[in-house]
């Protein structure tokens, strides 16, 4: 198969997006190590499984029509997001660190949601704004999952 290359402004989109799903896989492997509850450390392994796979699905095109590789790190606002989590799961103490958690991690599926429908709406390869579509039901379901797992540990 043969693939287009593409503009530098959908390059620039792909690669944030991809970056945004970094931060994401980056937060909930974080998570995973630091709750002491089993069963919120599954369903955070799971919730990063999914972010790779979003990642392993759009890599490729971006390296692919770019020839470039993606910066794997994530973005600054994931690393200042995942420092704030920290400092305030510290300051709220320990019978609150499980919900400060789940707390920045609905947050963070907020933030992806946004960049989501940003960089489908951005991008001009219709392609790529097909493999972008694809994820949305999936980012919608790990986003309904958090708030709902928010809402269970509020109570």
């Amino acid at each position: 198969m043969q693939y287009k290359s593409i503009s530098r402004e959908d390059a620039r989109t792909l690669e944030k997006f991809v970056g945004v799903c970094e931060d994401g896989k980056n937060f909930y492997e974080h998570a995973a190590e630091e709750t002491d509850n089993q069963d919120l450390r599954r369903i955070f392994i799971e919730q990063a499984t999914t972010r790779i796979s979003a990642i392993n699905a759009l890599k490729p095109e971006y390296e692919v029509r770019t020839e470039e590789q993606v910066d794997e790190s994530g973005t600054i606002v994931g690393s200042l997001h995942k420092w704030y989590t920290d400092a305030k799961r510290a300051i709220k103490g320990k019978e609150d660190e499980n919900f400060v958690l789940v707390e920045q991690l609905e947050e963070l599926e907020d933030r992806t949601l946004s960049e989501l429908r940003v960089a489908i709406e951005d991008i001009e390869n219709p392609t790529l704004e097909k493999r972008l579509t694809e994820q949305l039901t999936v980012m919608h379901q790990t986003h309904d999952r958090m708030k709902a797992l928010k809402e269970t540990l509020r109570h």
